[in-house]
């Protein structure tokens, strides 16, 4: 039974054995091979390190900001499971962070017996995702394209960049591409690669079958920005008729640039970069 679902990697901290034992108490009932894959630790990384796989100059222009040195770790760490992939010569897999728990375990495994039902170009299905939070947090699902997969779950694409890394299935090809893709960082992992559609062919499931623990995930590395990301106010209203109008990623774009030119002219020398 085991064998006829996609291998499972969690990512996870050494020094984190708490959530290890809180993985294996989730997913040791469920029919999964699973494999834990060592995260990247933001504590030991080095200025040196980190210049070696991140541009900086590229983030600011992409993102408007520098990276945390938890973002890059995250992103390490997820790159280090995708060479995992690459190297057992797997054609799918799933990956799950460590901080994780189950909306609904019967459906999380109906619709992996049903990933054969994804549609041919999917290379990327999110089972956690922007688009269940607040409008303008994450990515937003289109209204013209929604499937049917599980009772009261459908698959949908999205109308802008989503995240959340939390938990996805994975194609080789999509491995592929990301490997590709992130040889140098220029932003965050699941805005810039899993969750933007120009990298990989990207789709979810909504509503969510994964979400963050609500004790695990409040002591993540990047728990702090995802909160700020998530309880920042937003004018929903606004949000919604700029991108009804098309014009939400210029906007963003706007944003960034200018963020970028001040960053480059009044940005303290007393600031240290990777925080």
């Amino acid at each position: 039974m085991r064998a006829y679902f996609p291998k499972v990697f969690v990512v996870n901290l050494a020094r984190s054995s708490a959530r290890k034992k809180h993985m294996q108490d989730l997913l040791d009932p469920l029919p999964l091979y699973y494999e834990f894959v060592e995260a990247i630790d933001a504590i030991d990384l080095t200025d040196a390190q980190i210049e070696e796989v991140y541009n900086d100059r590229a983030a600011i222009q992409t993102m408007g900001r520098s990276l945390s040195k938890p973002e890059i770790a995250c992103a390490l760490s997820h790159i280090k499971a995708w060479k995992r992939i690459k190297y057992l010569g797997l054609e799918e897999a799933f990956i799950v962070e460590d901080d994780i728990m189950f909306k609904d375990k019967n459906a999380f495994l109906e619709i992996l017996k049903r990933r054969f039902d994804f549609p041919s170009d999917c290379e990327v299905m999110l089972f956690a995702h922007g688009s269940s939070r607040r409008m303008g947090v994450g990515g937003a699902s289109s209204i013209f394209h929604k499937w049917s997969i599980y009772e009261g779950y459908k698959m949908v694409r999205f109308v802008r960049k989503t995240w959340s890394v939390l938990g996805l299935w994975c194609s080789r090809s999509a491995v592929e591409k990301l490997l590709r893709a992130t040889k140098v960082l220029e932003g965050t992992l699941d805005d810039c690669y899993t969750g933007n559609d120009k990298v990989v062919n990207l789709y979810g499931i909504e509503p969510v079958i994964i979400e963050e623990h609500p004790v695990w995930g409040d002591q993540s590395l990047i728990a702090d920005q995802r909160r700020f990301e998530k309880d920042r106010p937003k004018n929903t209203f606004f949000i919604a008729l700029m991108s009804g109008l098309g014009l939400l990623e210029y906007s963003r774009r706007v944003r960034r640039r200018l963020g970028r030119w001040f960053v480059i002219f009044f940005r303290s020398p007393f600031v240290r970069r990777y925080k």
